[in-house]
């Protein structure tokens, strides 16, 4: 025993140990930093605390990937003077100028290119398809219900109307809601456009 025992020895040089040693502890840093990458649970990567930071930072990622080209310099080479009506920005008080802004009349207003054209479809179905990839309807279920679960104590959606704003404000908060989320909606309206009882009875049903 005692001559295998020294036979060992030989055989166990220092060199050997310490590689061994080094081994085992990369072995052990490379587990304990890439802990979260080898058990990744999807269904449980949009319940943690980061849910917003994860869900806005993929969301504006893809937006800047499938982004269109940028428009002319001179945009209204685009335009036809003689028949586009519109001029300036219309708001909820400029009704008698709605006609302006019909399908018809606006296509004389803004005529893209071919080349325009194209882009945007290609970009708005590569945009649509990647977030299809990026948040299938059992993520999407998951951040709404930690949003909405959140937002009964301290967060919601700050936005803003009045003039031009309070006719996007109507589509956007009929969309909200229409998602399910049941966050709290704060409406800034400046004091230029206050005043407007029914428009602000109108959106409070919508909130």
């Amino acid at each position: 025993m005692l001559r295998r025992a020294r036979h060992m020895r030989r055989l166990v040089s220092p060199k050997t140990i310490l590689l061994l040693l080094g081994l085992t502890l990369g072995t052990y840093l490379y587990s304990l930093f890439h802990h979260d990458s080898t058990i990744f649970d999807p269904s449980s990567y949009y319940t943690n605390k980061n849910v917003s930071y994860i869900f806005y930072n993929k969301l504006f990622d893809s937006i800047l990937q499938y982004k269109p080209l940028d428009p002319p310099d001179r945009w209204r080479e685009l335009q036809d003077s003689f028949k586009c009506k519109k001029s300036g920005n219309y708001g909820l008080n400029d009704a008698q100028k709605f006609t302006h802004l019909n399908y018809f009349n606006l296509n004389h207003c803004y005529q893209l290119s071919e080349e325009q054209s194209n882009n945007l479809h290609e970009m708005h179905h590569g945009y649509v398809s990647h977030l299809k990839q990026q948040f299938n309807q059992e993520m999407i279920d998951n951040i709404l219900a930690v949003t909405s679960k959140k937002g009964s104590h301290t967060d919601g959606i700050v936005t803003v109307g009045g003039a031009r704003y309070s006719v996007l404000l109507i589509t956007m908060l009929e969309t909200l809601r229409h998602s399910g989320t049941t966050l709290p909606v704060e409406v800034f309206i400046p004091p230029e456009d206050e005043g407007d009882d029914e428009f602000c009875a109108m959106i409070k049903k919508k909130i």
